[in-house]
């Protein structure tokens, strides 16, 4: 019957779904693992957390064992106040902010290649978020990553706060996700690099984002600072082409 006929299609697109989600979130359990594993191999005992929205990164960090000192820095308001919500009941959890002025305690900030104020350009899905204007090969893939708006933030060096967070015994993980924008913040923290031993840092493989640097550019630089891959995961991606479209690189410091 109809009906009958119905029922079977909804439930094959029902199993087909599920089964969708479990390796999908198969994948993101194994990648989290894999990552705890070289942080405790690591003796990582503080991370920056670079572009942190709303604290994804940094409660995935929590959920699979890492108790140590995270630094999350997110420059739009909204995404901070929220951030700061849910860090308040964490002792080891702070919100960067710009040390080198008192009056600004509860500012929020960005970090790039430059001490200034700048525009981001807000996006409908708020991840998609970026100093950089979008592309259309972005928004065709994933509509809700047009922008909708755009915020005054401040963004400063990581190098000129480092030191208010990090002593010299620290062992560092620095988390780059900011949306085409991490070579400038790379750029920002050129002496910081030197006392940093593992980075994570999110690449686009097409331009997803207007005058980005690109990422083969990106790995030579941290080459040439004596960092080097050893892990690739798989990120965003165009689900009608199978084309990945955004990778997360693992980069370790050599001999360390």
């Amino acid at each position: 019957s109809y009906n009958s006929m119905l029922k079977k299609k909804y439930t094959f697109h029902f199993v087909r779904k599920l089964i969708s989600k479990f390796f999908l979130y198969s994948k993101i359990y194994t990648n989290s693992i894999w990552l705890n594993n070289l942080i405790k191999r690591k003796k990582i005992d503080l991370i920056f957390d670079v572009g942190a929205n709303t604290g994804q990164y940094a409660l995935s960090l929590r959920r699979f064992g890492y108790t140590k000192k995270i630094v999350s820095f997110e420059p739009m308001k909204k995404e901070n106040e929220i951030l700061r919500k849910k860090s308040i009941k964490d002792n080891n959890w702070l919100v960067g902010w710009d040390t080198t002025n008192t009056n600004l305690y509860d500012k929020p900030i960005g970090l790039g290649s430059q001490n200034k104020s700048l525009k981001i350009n807000k996006a409908k899905n708020s991840v998609s978020s970026s100093i950089m204007l979008i592309n259309k090969s972005h928004t065709d893939v994933e509509p809700n990553s047009k922008t909708s708006g755009k915020e005054k933030i401040k963004v400063i060096k990581l190098d000129k706060i480092f030191n208010h967070y990090s002593k010299k015994k620290n062992r560092i993980l620095l988390k780059i996700d900011t949306q085409g924008y991490e070579y400038e913040v790379l750029a920002g923290a050129i002496k910081s690099l030197k006392y940093i031993s593992v980075i994570q840092l999110e690449l686009s493989l097409v331009n997803l984002y207007k005058n980005q640097k690109k990422w083969l550019d990106i790995i030579s630089f941290l080459q040439k600072r004596n960092f080097k891959v050893i892990k690739l995961f798989d990120g965003f991606e165009d689900k009608k082409t199978n084309e990945t479209l955004q990778i997360d690189c693992i980069f370790i410091k050599k001999d360390d």
